[in-house]
């Protein structure tokens, strides 16, 4: 993060968490609301990644593969490019992007992304977009082919396309990419507390000017810094997405979409174990990401938190 902008307004207050979060998110997280709309979009068509990530009606993903894309496509997709009079574009594209595979070495997911923009005339010519997908975790990449129906997916975005890649998170195991349109602010845990009063970083900051969400996200980040904790500037997740789940639709109102992210890193043996924890604020333009969902979160499939951790306990 560098420095708040001039005019920044900043909080040095008693803990000032709006009456709304005390009902409002409650109700939110304990009915599991947000959980139940990821649940929902999983059960209406196919997931990606180990089921990590869900398609929506109208987008099919083809892995990246020699194998799967020179054989019969799945029965649903081939179905689409019927609808769409398109076989003869498809078998060009497959074949086209299969040429591209290295004898001895990985996809080149750049290589990939420049022989689809070769054929997307062609396929919009069809009502057919055509996205090359990657997703990285610190134990495995995922690469497909994302398939979109632009008939019935019109403003679909495709999240993890390689050539729309914006901000990055970096820790010493792992690195997380976000799209363009989606702006993140690190909780660092290494950090004083109210250090994110004065180190809002630049991107998120030029967002909430241009969307007048000054201050909405001046009180945001003041109920963030009023949330309790035990000792040490550490950051509990949960409590985190009960105020962002309170203060959201001020933000939605003006097409900013506000998600808690974490990740949990566990290492060590049998005799030590060190847990390492990473926080963030996701601000999605949901002009630019209209179907952004979040890699990692509180109901959103992030990987729980032993129910023996303690927070005041990690080690960064």
């Amino acid at each position: 993060g560098s420095p708040a902008p001039a005019g920044r307004r900043i909080h040095h207050c008693a803990p000032m968490v709006p009456a709304a979060v005390a009902t409002v998110t409650a109700e939110r997280l304990e009915s599991g609301e947000e959980a139940s709309v990821v649940a929902g979009v999983a059960e209406s068509l196919r997931t990606v990644c180990d089921g990590k990530h869900a398609l929506l009606p109208g987008v099919y993903a083809v892995k990246l593969s020699k194998k799967a894309l020179l054989e019969h496509g799945a029965p649903e997709l081939m179905a689409m490019v019927d609808r769409r009079a398109a076989q003869a574009e498809y078998r060009d594209l497959v074949a086209a992007v299969a040429g591209t595979k290295p004898a001895l070495t990985k996809w080149d997911m750049r290589v990939v992304a420049d022989e689809l923009q070769r054929f997307q005339s062609r396929l919009q010519a069809k009502s057919i977009k055509v996205y090359a997908c990657e997703r990285v975790s610190d134990k495995h990449t995922w690469q497909w082919l994302e398939v979109v129906d632009a008939q019935d997916a019109p403003s679909y975005v495709a999240q993890y396309d390689v050539t729309s890649m914006g901000a990055t998170l970096t820790f010493p195991y792992a690195t997380i990419r976000f799209p363009r349109g989606v702006y993140v602010q690190n909780f660092d845990q290494r950090k004083p507390r109210d250090a994110i009063s004065t180190e809002t970083p630049q991107d998120v900051w030029r967002l909430v000017e241009s969307k007048d969400l000054v201050e909405e996200y001046t009180d945001l980040i003041d109920a963030c810094l009023a949330t309790e904790y035990t000792r040490g500037p550490r950051w509990n997740p949960e409590k985190l997405a009960r105020v962002v789940a309170a203060l959201d639709p001020t933000f939605l109102a003006k097409g900013v979409d506000v998600h808690v992210g974490y990740k949990l890193h566990k290492s060590g043996n049998a005799v030590a174990i060190t847990h390492r924890l990473h926080v963030w604020l996701e601000f999605v333009d949901r002009d630019l990401q209209p179907n952004y969902v979040p890699q990692r979160g509180v109901g959103f499939g992030a990987r729980a938190a032993p129910k023996d951790f303690d927070p005041t306990c990690v080690l960064c």
